[in-house]
């Protein structure tokens, strides 16, 4: 009996830890910044990692600012391997990752704030 009763709080307390990891607040909706939920939602952590921090998929983006513009990272979005041609830096920072980053599928206005998201990670 003692044995089933250490088992039942055992799985209580499994249950809780579980529930707690799916209820910390971070994936809640209206609990992230538009833009953090952006670049979850678009696939961006898949390659940079869930705090930009990169991979062997994708380049870190933390601290774009210093190539970076607001509106030319939005654009870049967009179509990034057509925005590469002619970009030097770009194109060869690109060769470095298997396979080119997919455009984003989105309103400028959500670009717009993605970008602003990507170029406050430091």
């Amino acid at each position: 009996m003692q044995r089933a009763a250490s088992f039942s709080a055992c799985l209580s307390a499994l249950g809780l830890f579980v529930a707690a990891l799916a209820c910390d607040g971070s994936d809640s909706a209206g609990a992230r910044p538009a833009g953090e939920r952006l670049y979850a939602e678009k696939g961006c952590v898949s390659c940079h990692g869930r705090a930009g921090e990169g991979s062997f998929l994708g380049p870190a983006l933390r601290n774009l600012s210093t190539h970076w513009q607001r509106e030319e990272l939005a654009k870049f979005f967009l179509d990034p391997s057509g925005y590469v041609k002619g970009q030097p830096r770009l194109a060869e920072l690109m060769k470095a990752y298997r396979m080119p980053m997919t455009p984003i599928v989105a309103s400028e206005a959500d670009r717009l704030v993605l970008a602003d998201y990507v170029l406050g990670l430091k």
